[in-house]
């Protein structure tokens, strides 16, 4: 399953993303990121990984049955 990059609180996304993605023709200017907590719980439970870049003690907790990063380190 794909999905898209969410964070813990919501605020504008980081410009260096949008540079990216504008290097592949995708605009996300306007994109807003979004809490874990947001999002339908059947899409959250169906999450075959999850790739984090906060310290693990804040980030958002997600189904035992996802495999989680946190960075480059498998968490479970």
């Amino acid at each position: 399953m794909t999905s898209e990059v969410r964070i813990s609180t919501s605020k504008n996304v980081h410009n260096d993303a949008i540079f990216v993605m504008n290097e592949i023709g995708i605009d996300i200017s306007s994109n807003k990121t979004k809490s874990i907590e947001s999002l339908d719980k059947d899409f959250v439970s169906k999450l075959d990984h999850v790739i984090t870049l906060c310290a693990e003690e804040v980030c958002p907790i997600v189904p035992e049955s996802t495999n989680t990063y946190i960075g480059q380190t498998k968490t479970r």
